[in-house]
């Protein structure tokens, strides 16, 4: 049954993220659009949909509850979409983060009529690493003065939601530390300067790749 979920997963993701590529592109090009799908970076995403997806099932495909392996599956494809976002628009639609909210909700709320007790216990642990996620990286958004983006705020509590507080902090100290390796490397280099904007998501999505590999 799992491999039917990550498959249904396969094919939705990939048409999404396709419908949002080309709509993006669209705007800007107009009809070079038609070409859109053989730019890199549209098929780097293409490539990293089923890898992603395929390679959580093969690491965790015969331990996972189906309802646990569908939010896996749904924080990947949205984490995915929010990395394009903030490397194409240097933003995160509020939109994403109200799917990845209501596709919790989707899948969690079922399993009150599976397990009530293994419910509540799993729902309090997302609630704080909502929390944790959220708090920390609001903390930091106010500290820096808005050096830290807001929309990076709203995808690491909707990220501790999905990964509980168990990994929250591994996602968050994971792709912190890939983010000011890269930014230190680039800074050495010439190729950005201190004062430059660096997108956040990519890295906060490493981590979470990282977690979800090892940690589940």
């Amino acid at each position: 049954m799992n491999l039917a979920i990550t498959l249904v997963f396969l094919v939705g993701g990939i048409l999404c993220l396709v419908a949002g590529l080309r709509r993006a592109e669209w705007e800007t090009d107009g009809w070079r659009t038609v070409f859109a799908g053989l730019h890199p970076v549209n098929l780097a995403v293409y490539i990293a949909v089923p890898v992603c997806l395929l390679g959580l099932w093969a690491l965790h495909g015969d331990h996972l509850a189906p309802l646990a392996l569908c939010r896996a599956h749904l924080v990947l494809l949205t984490g995915l979409a929010a990395c394009i976002s903030d490397i194409r628009e240097n933003r995160i639609p509020n939109t994403l983060i109200l799917v990845m909210l209501a596709g919790w909700a989707v899948t969690t709320l079922p399993e009150f009529f599976i397990d009530v007790q293994g419910a509540i216990v799993e729902l309090l642990a997302a609630f704080l690493g909502f929390v944790a996620g959220g708090a920390i990286f609001l903390l930091v958004y106010v500290i820096s003065k808005k050096g830290l983006g807001g929309g990076d705020v709203k995808l690491m509590a909707a990220m501790g939601l999905y990964v509980t507080v168990r990994n929250v902090f591994p996602v968050m100290l994971s792709g912190c530390i890939l983010a000011a390796a890269t930014g230190l490397v680039l800074i050495l280099t010439g190729k950005l300067n201190r004062k430059d904007p660096m997108p956040l998501a990519p890295f906060l999505y490493a981590g979470l790749l990282l977690t979800l590999a090892f940690n589940l």
